[in-house]
């Protein structure tokens, strides 16, 4: 990892184009982390308690609180916004495991909850 770079600068992050290194550094610089349920959440164990967390998830899987319980022992201020609005299929099928189907999230809906936690971001 060059230390000396920062790939954290930028209001968004592609977790999958970091280093494991990169992502550790971009987490525990955090003030907000908004994310989809998933793997790179993980990466919460990084932040600093002040940090304030936005899931993004939805009806299917929005009963696993892994996030929900790590953020709340670690003190972090924590929402989610849940969707039940489902990406249709280019078959037309429902998919097998839709617990993985894709899944889309309104964005107004997003910022509300962002600015719910942060809100000094509105400023």
């Amino acid at each position: 990892c060059d230390w000396s770079s920062d790939v954290c600068s930028s209001d968004l992050v592609v977790l999958g184009e970091l280093s494991v290194a990169e992502q550790i550094r971009c987490f525990s610089r955090a003030d907000v982390i908004v994310g989809a349920h998933g793997a790179g959440l993980s990466n919460l164990f990084f932040a600093p308690p002040h940090a304030r967390v936005v899931e993004i998830t939805n009806t299917r899987v929005r009963h696993m609180n892994d996030f929900r319980i790590m953020t709340a022992q670690m003190g972090m201020r924590y929402a989610e916004v849940v969707s039940a609005w489902y990406a249709e299929s280019p078959d037309g099928l429902p998919p097998q495991n839709s617990q993985h189907q894709d899944y889309l999230v309104n964005i107004d809906d997003v910022v509300a909850t962002v600015l719910e936690v942060a809100p000094e971001l509105a400023a």
